[in-house]
């Protein structure tokens, strides 16, 4: 089975930096038909990676220089208990060979449960089609923007609790509700959900509309080819640990609207869009908040050369910070659970939090397997008044560390290589600079740039 995707006519490259375009539709006919037709199937997947750093808190002096080797196992088996009952169990031993990060490391996960459930799915297009998953599992939510497993740390994020995954043919309709408590990882005992903090929320995929939906083959062209996400998100935390501006305790509320869309125009190119706002409170704060993302591809070949596969990228994301931190009014945005590698660029040095973002790639196919992108990315911040955030929610530079007029992080480099070599093995290696702006400092004066190289390789069994 091949999930739909509106941009599957574009899909020329085998890997890019970014995260894929995909749209969660179609995506219970995909888990469906990727449950085992016999007793018992077993898969497994085998990579290492090596990174290097130089000047990865962007200090002036000091040593500020890391490497490690990370290497991850995965085992997944899967079975088949009834016609309409899977179960599956996916064990995960995750190790940091090398590496001088302090302990316990944080990217190390000596073998423990990743995911483990049960589905039961009813699979009839003229009733009610659905699947009911519970236990531990991966959540990925359209492109991963907001919610996603992030393939690319050493330890992805999975989560504890229950989803069901439905189709609405008659309105064109998949979506799915859940809900989930995110995994806290714990190397030296078995993981376990965080469940002081409540994530559940409602996502739908809208496309494959009627062929007689405009009545203008051209426009219907790219109809066909479009898909509307809508969400609806929500996330608590009832324990009382929240500190508000005004430095008195209280919970935590956020809610998360908004919409993501795909098309592709003329099949050579494709167009996406993403809004979000968020509402509640933050103890005893107000939220306001918001974000946005936009993107254009276009997909083509050299005069003369129909041999190798070009694409170029212009990109930009944008998510509030909090302009006035004593007006008991919470204004950053919450990036919630993504799956950021790449986005922003390759050091992965920003979130969508309190962040301005633009980027331009080019990527090139020269043959079957092989895919190379370069990309510059613009980094700023929102407002300066707020903090400077990384992809995890953590605090990279406090808003007095980095001074009270700057908003400047820098410009990031990057160069990316993908090769699938066969069905089973590949390799990716890349590098990345980031010249700090004024910033990005930790003592507000210009720093030596940051560097980054990786290169691993993978084995699938």
């Amino acid at each position: 089975h091949q999930q739909y995707n509106p941009l599957t006519y574009l899909d020329w490259g085998l890997a890019k930096v970014s995260p894929a375009a995909s749209t969660g539709v179609e995506r219970f006919t995909s888990e469906v038909m990727d449950q085992p037709d016999v007793g018992f199937r077993f898969h497994g997947d085998d990579r290492m990676r090596g990174e290097a750093r130089s000047n990865f808190d962007f200090a002036s002096t000091g040593s500020q220089d890391d490497w490690a080797v990370l290497q991850r196992a995965m085992f997944d088996f899967r079975w088949k208990v009834r016609d309409a009952v899977t179960a599956r169990a996916v064990a995960i031993d995750a190790k940091e060979w090398v590496s001088r990060e302090v302990r316990p490391r944080p990217r190390q996960d000596v073998w423990d449960l990743f995911e483990g459930f049960i589905d039961v799915n009813q699979w009839d297009e003229y009733y009610f089609p659905f699947l009911l998953r519970g236990g531990r599992f991966r959540l990925e939510l359209g492109s991963e923007r907001l919610v996603g497993s992030d393939e690319w740390d050493n330890v992805p994020r999975s989560f504890d609790g229950a989803e069901l995954i439905f189709k609405r043919p008659e309105i064109f309709l998949e979506a799915e509700v859940f809900l989930a408590f995110e995994v806290g990882v714990d190397n030296r005992n078995f993981n376990n959900g965080v469940n002081d903090v409540d994530f559940y929320g409602f996502y739908g995929t809208f496309s494959r509309f009627p062929t007689d939906l405009t009545g203008n083959a051209t426009l219907q062209d790219v109809v066909d080819r479009t898909s509307l996400d809508l969400f609806a998100l929500f996330k608590r935390d009832k324990d009382n640990f929240i500190v508000g501006e005004d430095g008195q305790n209280g919970d935590m509320d956020v809610t998360t609207l908004g919409f993501e869309a795909h098309t592709a125009l003329w099949r050579q190119v494709a167009l996406e869009g993403f809004w979000a706002a968020q509402i509640g409170n933050y103890a005893t704060d107000s939220i306001s908040a918001w974000a946005y993302g936009a993107g254009a591809t276009w997909h083509f070949f050299l005069p003369g050369d129909d041999r190798v596969r070009w694409r170029a990228k212009v990109e930009t994301s944008r998510a509030s910070g909090d302009s006035d931190p004593r007006d008991g009014r919470r204004e950053t945005f919450d990036q919630l659970y993504p799956a950021s590698h790449g986005r922003y660029g390759v050091i992965d040095a920003v979130g969508l939090q309190n962040l301005a973002h633009a980027a331009a790639r080019l990527g090139a196919a020269p043959w079957e397997g092989l895919d190379l992108e370069g990309s510059a990315h613009l980094l700023r911040l929102d407002t300066s008044r707020d903090a400077w955030y990384g992809p995890r929610r953590q605090v990279v530079r406090t808003a007095a560390r980095v001074g009270a007029s700057q908003r400047d992080l820098g410009v990031e480099y990057d160069l990316t290589a993908a090769y699938r070599f066969s069905p089973r093995i590949s390799f990716d290696a890349g590098y990345a600079r980031l010249y700090p702006g004024f910033r990005a400092s930790a003592t507000d004066r210009v720093t030596r740039p940051s560097d980054f190289f990786y290169a691993g390789a993978a084995l699938s069994f």
